[in-house]
C-alpha cells in the first residue's frame, strides 16, 4: 500500500512539474505569438474602436411595416417590431422585394419617385407625393422645450427646430446645399422676419454622419463573429441629430456592427494565462467555466493546453464567452 501510494506522488509531482515548465515557457510563447501574428498582419488589437454613430441608453421602438412615402429605408417610430433577428430579416425581405425597381434618376436628385412601386410596369399612383414636404418627416416643434427660453431677442432666422417648421424641396440635388423655407410656430416671439429660409445638405435623415443610436439590441449580437455571419450585426433605433434638417423620417433603424464590450481586459486575460494558465484561471476570466474546470484537474492538459490557450490569447483568438471584444 505503502508503495502504491509513493508511486501516485512521484506521478503527481511529475505532472505538477510538467504544467510548471510549461507555465515557465509561456511568457516567450506569448512574446512569439504576438511578433508572429503581427508579422503575418493578423490584427491583434481587435478591442472595441469608436463607432461611426453616437449611442444612446434611450428606447426607440420602431417598426418596418411603415416606410416613408417616398420608399427610402426610413422607418416610423411606432411600436416594437420584436427581436434583432425579425427586424434584419424583415429590412432584407424590403431591400430584395420586386416591387422596389432601382430606375435611373438622371437629374441626380433626390426625387421621391427615385425607387417608385409599380404594377403591372404601371407606376403606382397612389406613391406620388408633392415636391415641397416637411423636414424632417414625423417631426414637429417641440414647444415646451422651445418655450423654456426667451426669444425675444434672437432672431428668428437663428431659432433651432424646436420653435420652427420647415419644409423642403425633395427633388434637390443630392449632396448639394439646398434652401427650405421655415416658419416660427405662433407661440414663440422673436426679432426679425418669421418666415426665412435655411441653408441644408440635400441628404436622408439616414445618410447624416454619427445619427444618435439605442443600445437595446446590441447584446443580442456577437462581436467575436465574422463579419460575414449574420450575428456580428445588429439593427438599432436611431434619429438624427438634433436641430439638423434632413430629408425623410428623423428617426431610422440601421444596420451596424457589433461593437460593445462587459469590461474584460486582454491584458488581464494573458497575463492570468501566462501565470496561472495551467489551474485554468484565463478560461475562467473569459467566461468559458467548462473547459476551466477541465484544464484544472488535468494538470493544465500536461502542459499542452496551457501553450495553447496562450498562443490563441496572446493572438485575440479567445475572446470572452458572452461574444463582446476586450477593452
Amino acid at each position: 500500500m505503502r508503495w502504491k501510494l509513493g508511486r501516485l506522488v512521484r506521478l503527481f509531482r511529475r505532472l505538477w512539474l510538467l504544467m510548471v515548465y510549461s507555465q515557465l515557457v509561456s511568457p516567450l510563447v506569448a512574446l512569439l505569438a504576438i511578433l508572429t501574428a503581427s508579422a503575418l498582419g493578423i490584427d491583434t488589437d481587435a478591442s472595441i474602436t469608436q463607432s461611426p454613430v453616437e449611442y444612446s441608453s434611450e428606447s426607440i421602438n420602431l417598426s418596418l411595416d411603415n416606410l416613408d412615402s417616398d420608399n427610402t429605408l426610413q422607418i416610423v417610430d411606432t411600436a416594437n417590431s420584436g427581436t434583432a433577428s425579425q427586424t434584419i430579416n424583415r429590412l432584407d425581405n424590403v431591400i430584395n422585394s420586386d416591387s422596389y425597381e432601382n430606375t435611373s434618376n438622371k437629374g441626380g436628385g433626390v426625387s421621391p419617385n427615385t425607387f417608385p412601386p409599380r404594377k403591372n410596369g404601371v407606376l403606382d399612383s397612389c406613391c406620388k407625393q408633392p415636391t415641397v414636404r416637411p423636414c424632417p418627416l414625423n417631426t414637429s416643434p417641440r414647444k415646451e422645450r422651445c418655450l423654456r427660453t426667451d426669444h425675444s431677442d434672437t432672431l428668428c432666422s437663428d431659432l433651432s427646430l424646436d420653435c420652427v417648421q420647415c419644409e423642403c424641396d425633395y427633388s434637390c440635388q443630392y449632396g448639394q446645399i439646398s434652401k427650405a423655407n421655415c416658419s416660427v410656430i405662433s407661440e414663440v416671439d422673436c426679432s426679425g422676419a418669421r418666415q426665412f429660409s435655411r441653408e441644408f445638405t440635400c441628404k436622408y435623415c439616414y445618410l447624416t454622419s454619427k445619427p444618435v443610436c439605442s443600445t437595446g439590441y446590441a447584446a443580442d449580437c456577437s462581436s467575436t463573429a465574422p463579419a460575414s455571419q449574420r450575428s456580428h450585426w445588429y439593427v438599432a433605433s436611431c434619429y438624427a441629430k438634433h436641430n439638423l434638417l434632413c430629408l425623410g423620417s428623423a428617426r431610422f433603424s440601421k444596420k451596424l456592427e457589433c461593437n460593445w464590450t462587459e469590461g474584460y481586459s486582454w491584458k488581464t486575460a494573458l497575463a492570468l494565462s501566462i501565470t496561472l494558465g495551467g489551474f485554468g484561471a484565463d478560461r475562467f476570466y473569459l467566461g468559458y467555466w467548462q473547459e476551466g474546470i477541465g484544464k484544472l484537474f488535468s494538470f493544465g492538459g500536461l502542459g499542452v493546453w496551457t501553450l495553447v490557450d496562450v498562443i490563441l490569447v496572446a493572438v485575440r483568438y479567445i475572446g470572452p464567452a458572452d461574444g463582446s471584444l476586450y477593452i
